[in-house]
């Protein structure tokens, strides 16, 4: 913070500085509180009209009440100023709401905050195994850098990001972090779990053939079917699935994503080829 001060040195060489604390000594004098600065001060020179002079300080409290005071002194004295008081800003205040649009692979991260009057930029932390509580070095940022603008207002502003590539069947904490000029705050550890998606393999049998084996069949995300077989009928043989595939019997492992093919069967029989004399 900056303090300001006037004071007339009516002719005198004089020096200026200020009283600051927490706790309002209700009149101003050279003891309470801090000194700023430490040792000397502001020179104001001997002219005999008022003279503006200020002070940075820092290390200040945010969220505080301060009270503070102009001193000046020369050789005919020292001068107090009336005890002012001014309040330092709030850090931003962040909370973490719960995730939404939540699939096998992705899910949409949601958390508010109020900027608390300074410009504030604001992101989310996740990752597999609890923090315990939130901080800035857990899992992984999201995004990687940067954040969303939440503006300089003095109200609650909500914000979202989506992430992918996420595992099914998994549960995931995450965080709200918020930051600005006057600190970093960070919201609840909250969780969600990712479905585990199911697929239907769906097997079927062209003409002049069947299936053995189980279809549909309803398999997890990354497992594996059971065997079924294109069984043609006598006098033809399998040629081969409609995704190209020969195997037979078939087990699709590792599955993905729906399944659905038909078995082509061809004649046992030879061709003949008429050929002229």
């Amino acid at each position: 913070a900056q303090l300001n001060g006037t004071a007339n040195p009516r002719g005198a060489s004089t020096t200026a500085w200020f009283r600051y604390a927490t706790t309002s000594p209700g009149t101003c004098n050279d003891s309470f509180g801090t000194r700023a600065p430490a040792s000397g001060g502001s020179a104001l020179g001997s002219g005999v009209v008022n003279v503006f002079y200020s002070q940075n300080i820092g290390g200040l409290t945010p969220a505080t009440t301060y009270y503070y005071c102009a001193i000046a002194s020369n050789s005919s004295g020292t001068a107090f100023g009336a005890v002012m008081s001014s309040t330092t800003p709030s850090p931003p205040e962040a909370g973490t709401t719960a995730a939404t649009n939540i699939t096998g692979f992705a899910a949409e991260l949601n958390g508010v905050g109020d900027p608390n009057g300074a410009a504030t930029t604001a992101w989310f932390r996740y990752d597999t195994t609890n923090p315990g509580t939130c901080d800035d070095a857990f899992g992984t940022r999201a995004p990687l850098s940067g954040g969303s603008p939440l503006g300089a207002g003095t109200t609650s502003v909500g914000y979202t990001r989506s992430v992918n590539g996420l595992s099914p069947g998994t549960t995931y904490y995450f965080c709200a972090i918020m930051q600005n000029v006057e600190g970093i705050a960070f919201g609840a550890v909250l969780s969600f779990a990712t479905p585990t998606p199911q697929y239907t393999l769906d097997y079927f049998a062209g003409t002049n053939g069947s299936i053995s084996g189980a279809s549909p069949q309803t398999v997890n995300h990354g497992s594996s079917g059971t065997a079924v077989t294109a069984v043609p009928d006598v006098g033809y043989h399998f040629v081969q699935w409609s995704d190209t595939a020969t195997a037979n019997p078939r087990t699709d492992s590792t599955v993905t994503g729906n399944i659905s093919v038909t078995a082509s069967f061809a004649n046992d029989a030879p061709t003949i080829a008429v050929v002229g004399d």
